[in-house]
């Protein structure tokens, strides 16, 4: 938020807002965005109707989500295993899983949008790399909580944390997941 409210523009305006309690003004913004939210909420589907809502005739919804469903390749069953773990502790509290974007293409386009479109991407993960770091960090934050669950050893949770500093290790990490539409005049 801090690197939009530094934009001065005088058809720009940012603004921090939590769509499951705030209410947004009707047919109040050309452009609503959401990144890497919607899997954090119990209930996406409304959010999603809400942002709809807050678009004036001919506005641009664009969301952009995570699905880690690219790990499942993965030739180590430790490393599936390992990230099946970490994203489902870092969710759970909300309900929700990182195994759902793949659904939201045809979520959206059931709502009432025209020229609704998507894309998508994975990263290409090596071990030692800016990306593996970022999951051994937050695994890292997460230990306790991934050893108390139960469904990951200290051993085993070490050895998954040594792949990911391996330069010999590569798998896919996350799906990106893109989808936009235009509410109709």
């Amino acid at each position: 938020m801090q690197l939009l409210e530094g934009i001065k523009l005088s058809n720009f305006e940012a603004i921090k807002h939590d769509i499951t309690v705030d209410s947004l003004p009707e047919d109040g913004f050309d452009f609503v965005h959401s990144r890497w939210l919607l899997h954090h909420l119990p209930k996406p589907e409304p959010a999603i109707r809400r942002m709809i809502e807050a678009l004036r005739p001919g506005g641009w919804l664009l969301l952009e989500e995570v699905d880690f469903f690219p790990v499942h390749t993965s030739t180590s069953q430790l490393y599936v295993d390992f990230m099946t773990v970490l994203t489902g502790n870092v969710v759970r509290a909300s309900g929700r899983d990182c195994f759902w974007a793949r659904a939201l293409p045809a979520l959206v386009a059931g709502m009432g949008l025209r020229q609704v479109g998507g894309e998508g991407d994975f990263s290409v993960l090596q071990g030692g790399s800016p990306v593996a770091e970022c999951f051994s960090l937050t695994a890292e934050q997460m230990r306790e909580r991934i050893i108390e669950s139960g469904e990951l050893s200290v051993d085993r949770l070490d050895e998954a944390l040594g792949l990911l500093r391996s330069p010999d290790f590569w798998a896919f990490g996350g799906g990106g997941v893109a989808v936009w539409g235009q509410r109709p005049n």
